[in-house]
This record gives structure tokens, C-alpha cells and sequence, in this order.
């Protein structure tokens, strides 16, 4: 299997997947969508945080768009294309947090339990340890919006390989902006006669013009 990425996938919390779609080169199916799903991508490509405070990711094999009033309220990537070793592992990580970093994002100490380096490196050896356990290793946030950084270690050493082989998760997340897309998808069903506790298909040509109208109203009431 090619590991070359061609495709590129271009997305922030926040925006529509219209805009996903417009912005991308993959080509994403949205003939099934629903106005509260999960779009999800197992095939190298490439990935980039949209936005005035984006960044390049490394390619990826896995990207998670969690999607609610076609609106993006949840990302979740592994900027990586195979299990990695632990020095490997933590280079990584250090990589993209100066890439966050210096697109605006600030380093949060001590939120989401996040563990501390030299804890770290005692744990990422610990063998009592379940064979797939993960570690938060730094949170990153700009204005709402929270970037997690979770270590997990895939299989010991002894296990599958020689060395214990790890797999970093990127997780950004906005709880105000999923609470403003579920009163938007709420409000929409409401608006055409639909129970506001049920998910539905939709056309997203015709939605999303809806829910960026709603977000007006809700920035200016």
C-alpha cells in the first residue's frame, strides 16, 4: 500500500462542512449525511487546521469530523502514518505543539489531567500497565476552543515489537460552539415541522446556507 498522501483535507471547528468540501481536494460523499453525524477518513492524507490560526499537520491515515447542524464541533486526527517508537512518539508531539504554537494557540499547564514529562517517561515503560493505555500530554487552547494531545501506547515491547510502539491523538473541541449547533439543528427541525430530539438526512446545499443565516442571527440578534 502507497503511504503518499495526495488528497488534502482542510477544516476548523466552526466551519460547515460546505466550506470542508469547497477548501479540500478529498472527495467527500455527503449524498448520506445527517444533521448530526460523524464523518470519518481511513485513508492517507493530508491535513491542514483552516483558519487565521491553522497549521499543517503531518499526514495522517485517520481523521474524524464530528459534524452537528453541518457545522464542525469535534476534530479528532493522529498526525501520523504508522505506530512510532517512544522518542519518535514525543518528538512528534513536540513538533506539533510549536506548529500550534505559533499559529496563536497558548499551552494550558495542568488542565485535563495532563501529565507531566518526567511521570511520563516512567509510565511509557510500565508493563503492569494494560497493553493499550493512553496518557493526556498537553492541552492548547485559543479562545473557546481546546487542542488535546493524547499519547497512547499501542502495544508494549515484548508484545508486537521489540520496543513499545505508541499512536498520538489530536482532539479539538469547542463545548459553547457544540452547544450553539445543537439549539441551530434543533431550531431547523423545529422550523420544518420535525421532532427537535431526532436526527434527519439532509441536503447540504440547501442546509448550510440555513445554519450560516442562524449563526448571523445568533452573532446579531
Amino acid at each position: 500500500m502507497d503511504d503518499t498522501p495526495t488528497d488534502l483535507i482542510c477544516a476548523a471547528l466552526g466551519q460547515t462542512l460546505a466550506d470542508v468540501a469547497a477548501a479540500s481536494s478529498y472527495p467527500f460523499d455527503f449524498r448520506t449525511l445527517q444533521d448530526d453525524d460523524l464523518i470519518t477518513v481511513g485513508q492517507p492524507v493530508k491535513f491542514r487546521y483552516a483558519g487565521a490560526h491553522g497549521f499543517d499537520l503531518p499526514p495522517t491515515r485517520f481523521i474524524g469530523l464530528t459534524a452537528t447542524a453541518a457545522l464542525v464541533t469535534a476534530i479528532d486526527m493522529s498526525p501520523q502514518l504508522n505506530y512510532l517508537d517512544a522518542a519518535s512518539a514525543m518528538a512528534l508531539a513536540d513538533h506539533v505543539a510549536a506548529q500550534a504554537t505559533a499559529a496563536g494557540w497558548r499551552t494550558i499547564s495542568g488542565g485535563a489531567d495532563v501529565i507531566g514529562r518526567e511521570e511520563l517517561a516512567v509510565l511509557m515503560t510500565d508493563t503492569s500497565l494494560p497493553t493499550e493505555t493512553s496518557w493526556h500530554i498537553a492541552l492548547l487552547a485559543l479562545e473557546t476552543a481546546r487542542l488535546l494531545f493524547r499519547l497512547r501506547r499501542m502495544h508494549p515491547a515484548g508484545g508486537y515489537a521489540d520496543r513499545a510502539l505508541f499512536l498520538l491523538n489530536l482532539q479539538w473541541r469547542d463545548d459553547l460552539l457544540a452547544d450553539c449547533a445543537d439549539k441551530i439543528a434543533a431550531d431547523l427541525r423545529r422550523e420544518d415541522g420535525l421532532p427537535t430530539d431526532r436526527w434527519r438526512h439532509i441536503d447540504l446545499n440547501l442546509y448550510a446556507p440555513r445554519v450560516v443565516r442562524a449563526l448571523r442571527r445568533m452573532a446579531h440578534p
